[in-house]
């Protein structure tokens, strides 16, 4: 179901070229896995949010395609300058919120669709 998700999620963003791509939970495996995708076209730059800086530089590839911002997924300031000037994005972060009776989805996703 995960990969139906992505698939569509990068024909949608193939409308749009050059384009810049945003991928939220980029370390996760899913994330990683977005990312691979999105950089076999030559017309995507991608932005990695990531919450741990060291761990991205360990598990992402060097690219110069590439990039890694250092975000709260929970700050909405943050996270929508994250997103400025970006084509599409697509949502791989999970996991509970700060407030645990909320899933980082319910917090973030909000956001990154305006």
């Amino acid at each position: 179901r995960w990969l139906y998700a992505i698939a569509y999620a990068i024909a949608t963003a193939a409308a749009f070229k050059p384009r810049t791509v945003i991928v939220s939970g980029a370390t996760g495996r899913t994330g990683r896995a977005v990312i691979d995708a999105l950089l076999k076209d030559d017309a995507t730059t991608v932005a990695a949010l990531v919450r741990n800086e060291s761990k991205a530089a360990a598990v992402l590839p060097v690219h110069s395609r590439l990039k890694t911002v250092v975000v709260d997924v929970e700050d909405a300031i943050a996270l929508g300058a994250a997103c400025e000037g970006a084509d599409a994005a697509i949502w791989c972060a999970t996991g509970l919120a700060t407030d645990p009776e909320k899933l980082i989805d319910e917090v973030g996703l909000p956001v990154i669709a305006r």
